[in-house]
């Protein structure tokens, strides 16, 4: 007698959690490019192409960590101090895009606390809705630099103080509910 096979974590695919974890972890954990790991399985004697494995990890994005993600998002917003920062990242093979073009990751930390919470998001631009759309409806005192706190100038309506954080300066806002 045999147990019945498990459903495969993604539907049609040879992938076992197993190896979506170990791709996962090289690739976000060990900052490991898919090529490397495309590298190392086959000097294990495993030919997975990279394309495969981008499309698995925009599989599990799908199915389960936008939930995490999302899930992150709301015990981010429940904290009263917020640390804002994005900087430029540069995609090669973005549709409707140049590769020269610069795009942004953004980050939204929570300030020290017992379990920290940190929050990337992906974006094509610097625009100032990426922030104000983040932070809708949260209250709170924000930490970021310039030109992040430079987005929500009009919308507050008390004075900000610059701040110094990590050794550079900043501006600190306290912001009523957006």
């Amino acid at each position: 007698m045999r147990a019945p096979q498990p459903e495969p974590p993604i539907p049609g695919s040879f992938a076992t959690p197993s190896l979506l974890a170990w791709i996962v972890n090289g690739k976000y954990v060990m900052s490991l490019p898919l090529y490397r790991i495309e590298t190392d399985l086959k000097a294990c004697g495993a030919t997975i192409s990279r394309q495969d494995m981008a499309n698995w990890m925009m599989n599990v994005h799908a199915r389960w960590l936008a939930k995490v993600h999302e899930r992150m998002k709301v015990e981010l917003l429940s904290h009263v101090r917020i640390h804002a920062d994005e900087t430029t990242v540069q995609v090669l093979k973005e549709p409707n895009r140049e590769a020269k073009k610069k795009s942004r990751m953004w980050l939204f930390c929570s300030a020290r606390c017992n379990v920290p919470v940190y929050v990337f998001e992906y974006h094509e631009t610097r625009r100032k809705g990426v922030a104000q759309e983040f932070l809708a409806g949260w209250s709170g005192t924000l930490t970021a630099n310039g030109c992040i706190a430079s987005m929500f100038v009009g919308r507050v309506r008390q004075c900000f103080s610059a701040v110094w954080a990590d050794g550079f300066p900043r501006c600190r806002h306290r912001f009523p509910v957006m």
